[in-house]
């Protein structure tokens, strides 16, 4: 009996987590009808379907087709969806008590999904090491290990962590304190 021919390419080639939306470009031939399996979490009957991946991570996509004759073939392919590390990391804060609540700690901000072994350490001018932490939800509130508050100034910095896949990533610079 006829078969048909299973194929598909997706687009953007390449998605992200911050546009993990992917078009479907179905080329199948000699089908009427479609199946598809996004993953196991969506399923569609369309011709060509959109869907947007709900995580990051390796995705597959399967694709049924059944010829008239009611003979099938099958396309899978496989994408990767990146976990991607944003940080933001301010440089001054005033931690006096009177101003913004998010002002008054130093940390680094943005979107960390999956960081491993974090640590921040400050120093002032003359290399004193003044605040340590392992925990990203620590931040430092301008004191010295003691917990003594520092006068106005600008000090060192050294942010560094693994990302979700291994990847280090590791950030220095001066930050103002502002009283």
């Amino acid at each position: 009996r006829p078969s048909p021919v299973a194929d598909f390419t997706y687009n953007p080639e390449q998605p992200t987590i911050k546009d993990p939306t992917v078009i479907t470009n179905n080329q199948s031939i000699n089908a009427v009808s479609y199946s598809w399996d996004f993953n196991g979490a969506f399923t569609s009957a369309e011709f060509a379907p959109t869907y947007t991946f709900p995580d990051t991570g390796i995705q597959q996509i399967t694709l049924i087709v059944t010829h008239q004759s009611g003979c099938q073939d099958t396309a899978i392919q496989f994408l990767d969806i990146p976990p991607e590390v944003f940080i933001y990391i301010p440089n001054v804060f005033s931690p006096n008590g009177q101003g913004d609540p998010e002002n008054e700690f130093f940390r680094p901000v943005g979107i960390l999904p999956g960081v491993q072994r974090y640590r921040m350490l400050i120093w002032d001018r003359w290399g004193n090491l003044l605040f340590t932490s392992n925990d990203l939800s620590t931040p430092w509130g301008g004191t010295n290990q003691s917990n003594d508050p520092l006068p106005q100034g600008v000090y060192i910095y050294v942010v560094e962590f693994v990302g979700p896949r291994g990847e280090p990533y590791k950030y220095a610079g001066d930050v103002t304190l502002l009283r």
